[in-house]
Parts: structure tokens; C-alpha cells; sequence
């Protein structure tokens, strides 16, 4: 395979838990209303990330007490809790090839993969998947059957398909270059059991659209609304199948009405607050095609435990 180019960047992640405070040039975006997320900076190249483990069998002291290096940048569950109660990930390493400019892939990323449940032979698809993100945290993660990852921006889909090849993942992950409102053409319904994705929060022509297409149509909803996507994620689901989401907690309530609507209900929610007394920033989302009124509000997941 060949090399980085001079205007990408390869970065590697050990098979531990991934999280802010453990990969190193990640800066988390939360204010002045830029895009949430974290940028990877070129100077991380081939940077190895260690785990941050909770110390001590005790109740740990709330988030605002303590500001030593080992309780700054944790991800909580929960205001005392510095376990993500998601669960532990353990994976092998994986390497990331990115655009030095252009689409990064962010912090809301490694949140879904982390909140997502895939059981044994299960078949998943990522609408939207970017450089491939996705399907590379999980795949190492999990015994799914097969990965699919949809990406309608060439550049991309042809970045994400270097990135399952150079961490040997052809055997469960393929990257389909394609306009998710067009799978209709190429699955029959009910193909998935899990359908994923970390879609554009902006409505198209609210805000500011970034100059650059690749951003822009990864942050704004040119190529696909909401609705498209959760109509496509019906569509692809059979009935009991499970669709996960992150979305901007200040589009909670657009993102409930799209998903009850197409037949998918929302069974599992966590809101994410980038620090302890912040507004949400983000909200979680399992759903269900099919199932009965039951919601379930997980504890929240607060970013970072050091207020200032």
C-alpha cells in the first residue's frame, strides 16, 4: 500500500478504550457555536495512545474536586463516575489515515462507536461513513458478520478504503462509494440488522457553510436531510433492528419526530455536556424499528471533569 501523501496524516490508536483525554493533539470543540468535535493535528503522526484507567476501588470525589493530570480530560457517566459505563473497549491497534485539511473525523465518532451495541453475525451498515471511522473502531471491537460503510464523496471513499486495507480488514468491511438515499437500488429492505451513523448536524443553508465541499457536506444537510436518513434507516432495518445516532441536543426534538415517524423508536438516550454545569452538546440515540413505547434515559456523559 502506499505511503502517506504530503497532505495526509496517519495516526495510530492502541487497542485500548479511546477517549479524549487519551489520544494525544485531540482539542475538543465545544463553544462559540463551532462544530463539535476534535482535530487531529499533523504533528500526532504515528502518535501512540495509552489508556487512562480509573485508579482505586473507592467512590472517586465529584468532577469540581481535584485537578491533578489523572482526573483532567476524564469521559463520565454519571457526575462521579469516571468509567464510561458503555463498557471498556479492548481493541488492537488501528491506524487512520486523514486529509491534513479537509473532513477529520471527530470526538462524535469515537462517542457513537462507544455507546453502540452489535452482537455476534450481526450485519451493519455506516451511512455516511467518511474516512471509515466507524467500521474501524468496531470491527476490532466486535464478532458482526460484515461492516458496510456508504460514502458519497469519492475522495473519501477511496481514504476509507486504504484504511480497511492497510489494518487487514477486507474480510468484514467493504466501502461502497454511493448517495445513501440511492441503497434502494442495491439492498432489498431489511439488509441490516444495525444501521449507524454520525450525520451532518446543519440544516442546508443555516449558518455559516464551510468554503470547502468535503466539510461542507460533511457538517450540512446538502446531500441528504434527516429525514432522508432516517427513512433510509427504516428502510434498511428489519423489524427489531437497531439504528444508533449522534445528533446536536439542540435538534433533540427533530431528531425524535424523524425517527418515530419512519417506525423507529427511541429506546436509549444520553445527553453529552462538555463540562459539568455546560449545556448539552450532543444526545445518543438507540432505536428500534417496530418496538413498543419504552424510553430509557441514560446517566449523563460529562467530557471533561475540570470546570475550568
Amino acid at each position: 500500500m502506499a505511503p502517506p501523501s504530503s497532505d495526509e496524516t496517519l495516526d495510530t490508536f492502541s487497542r485500548e478504550r479511546i477517549n479524549p483525554s487519551t489520544i494525544p493533539g485531540l482539542t475538543p470543540r465545544l463553544r462559540s457555536g463551532r462544530a463539535p468535535g476534535v482535530c487531529l493535528r499533523p504533528e500526532t503522526s504515528e502518535s501512540s495512545v495509552e489508556s487512562l484507567r480509573p485508579k482505586g476501588l473507592g467512590l472517586p470525589a465529584p468532577p469540581s474536586v481535584g485537578t491533578g493530570a489523572g482526573r483532567q480530560g476524564l469521559i463520565q457517566s454519571g457526575i462521579f463516575d469516571p468509567a464510561l459505563k458503555a463498557g471498556v473497549r479492548r481493541r488492537r491497534s488501528i491506524k487512520v489515515l486523514q486529509k491534513k485539511t479537509g473532513y477529520r473525523f471527530s470526538i462524535d465518532a469515537v462517542l457513537l462507536s462507544q455507546f453502540t451495541r452489535i452482537r455476534n453475525n450481526e450485519r451493519v451498515i455506516d451511512l455516511g461513513t467518511g474516512c471509515g471511522i466507524l467500521p474501524l473502531l468496531l470491527c476490532p471491537d466486535t464478532k458482526a458478520h460484515s461492516f458496510v460503510g456508504v460514502e458519497i464523496q469519492k475522495d473519501l471513499a477511496e481514504l476509507a478504503k486504504r484504511n480497511v486495507q492497510m489494518n487487514h480488514f477486507e474480510d468484514r468491511v467493504s466501502i461502497l462509494q454511493n448517495d445513501f438515499r440511492k441503497l434502494k437500488t442495491i439492498f432489498p429492505p431489511g439488509s441490516f440488522h444495525v444501521v449507524l451513523s454520525n450525520p451532518p448536524y446543519r440544516k442546508y443553508r443555516t449558518g455559516r457553510v464551510n468554503p470547502g465541499l468535503e466539510k461542507a457536506i460533511a457538517r450540512h444537510e446538502i446531500e441528504g436531510t434527516l429525514e432522508d436518513l432516517v427513512s433510509m434507516a427504516s428502510y434498511l432495518l428489519p423489524p427489531k433492528g437497531r439504528c444508533y445516532l449522534i445528533f446536536p441536543a439542540l435538534r433533540t426534538v427533530d431528531l425524535m419526530v424523524a425517527l418515530r415517524n419512519r417506525g423507529l423508536e427511541p429506546k436509549r438516550i444520553q445527553f453529552v455536556y462538555p463540562r459539568l454545569h455546560d449545556e448539552a452538546n450532543f444526545i445518543l440515540t438507540e432505536s428500534i424499528k417496530a418496538s413498543g413505547v419504552e424510553l430509557r434515559v441514560m446517566d449523563p456523559l460529562i467530557l471533561q471533569s475540570d470546570p475550568s
